[in-house]
């Protein structure tokens, strides 16, 4: 266990049981360590396409996530991962959220030839295009040069619809703007 300091607050950092010797760590606050380490935490790989680890437990005989753990969330709500972390279990990084919601802060399929999330290829017409999912019906955005393009023009129509909740291609930012064809 390690304590460190976490943008302005206090974080601890423990070793939790892995498969194939892996070691993998979560982090909590300092003030959640106390009911947290009344715990045995292992770690857990998602189900869902490789979305990454998370840490378990047993409670009264099922399988709690360290992140519901803390959160709790009321019924109709998930604990979303700012940071798409599942073992990073900081106050700060997580928030309460819709199904829907959740889901928004995905990132871009295993699948993916671009790597990009809502980007595909046209192959007859040589141009990548960019597609969003809202709502259940899929929105053309355009078709570009390249895949950058593409992306980035998914980015600022997931800022509009998503606001806090979209996975952005680039997160920082991009200068210039995409170029629509």
């Amino acid at each position: 266990m390690t304590e460190k300091k976490y943008r302005r607050r206090t974080v601890i950092t423990f070793k939790i049981t892995a498969p194939h010797n892996l070691r993998l760590y979560a982090t909590v606050d300092r003030d959640e360590w106390p009911r947290v380490r009344q715990h045995k935490w292992s770690a857990n790989k998602s189900v869902t396409k490789n979305r990454g680890w998370y840490a378990k437990t047993h409670i009264n005989g099922k399988d709690v996530r360290l992140h519901t753990f803390i959160m709790n969330p009321p019924p109709g709500f998930k604990t979303d991962h700012k940071d798409r972390n599942g073992l990073h279990c900081t106050h700060g990084n997580m928030r309460l959220a819709t199904a829907a919601q959740n889901s928004y802060n995905r990132g871009p399929s295993n699948g993916s030839v671009t790597g990009f999330k809502g980007v595909t290829r046209h192959k007859t017409k040589k141009k990548w295009i960019a597609k969003i999912r809202c709502n259940g019906r899929a929105k053309y955005l355009g078709s570009f040069d390249s895949p950058e393009d593409a992306a980035l023009a998914y980015d600022e129509s997931a800022k509009q619809l998503f606001g806090e909740f979209a996975y952005l291609n680039f997160p920082n930012g991009k200068k210039r703007k995409p170029k629509s064809r």
